[in-house]
């Protein structure tokens, strides 16, 4: 059964992202501009996965590209939601984190977090921005009174990224500490359940882009 997960882990789930992303190829003329931006974003998921995956085949450190991609992965969310707010205060606020979180990306990679150690100062924070944008968003869903506005694609997406970083958010805190105090097999049983996550979470995009992409005429 192990190597099952670790085939799961290691590979599966890095191509699941193929999924979404050949969706997205084949609807893209039919896709908002919110969905090509996630499109964006899964790209850059898939070629940081490649890239980490193929550091960890020949037992490379991959955490650098770790702290790479935490940068990358929360501008590009808060770009897909910048057009899916479609605000000027929105738009003011995603430049805003942008900038903040970018900063403190690399103070931290260059003075606090050794880039070949996990960057439990700013993923945390990088998820708990996604978790406020994608609440925000639910909620100004709901808010419209005009129904025809309101995007079944854009609140499918919304609880994908919810559900991931929800669900992630205490092992991006405590994921050093668990390194140094709990058994190996507790560790890859929660790196088990988080390429779980992160594979719903890509099938979710996927139902996301096919509704909206055969909704349209």
């Amino acid at each position: 059964m192990r190597p099952f997960f670790n085939f799961f882990t290691s590979y599966i789930v890095p191509a699941s992202t193929l999924l979404p992303i050949g969706a997205g190829f084949i609807y893209f003329n039919k896709l908002n501009k919110p969905l090509k931006a996630l499109l964006a974003y899964l790209l850059m998921a898939f070629i940081m996965n490649v890239i980490g995956t193929t550091m960890a085949h020949y037992d490379i450190n991959n955490l650098p590209a770790l702290h790479l991609y935490t940068l990358l992965e929360a501008v590009f969310i808060l770009l897909y939601y910048r057009y899916a707010f479609d605000s000027p205060v929105v738009n003011r606020w995603t430049t805003i984190c942008i900038i903040f979180f970018s900063t403190a990306c690399i103070i931290n990679a260059l003075f606090f977090q050794s880039i070949y150690e996990f960057n439990t100062n700013t993923r945390p924070v990088g998820a708990l921005m996604i978790i406020i944008f994608s609440a925000a968003y639910l909620a100004y869903q709901n808010s419209i009174p005009n129904r025809e506005l309101v995007t079944s694609s854009g609140r499918i997406v919304a609880g994908g990224f919810l559900l991931y970083f929800c669900s992630a958010i205490f092992q991006f805190i405590f994921t050093e500490a668990l390194r140094h105090t709990t058994p190996r097999s507790i560790r890859i049983m929660i790196w088990d359940i988080h390429a779980a996550l992160v594979f719903i979470m890509y099938m979710i995009f996927l139902i996301a882009i096919i509704r909206h992409g055969r909704s349209q005429r």
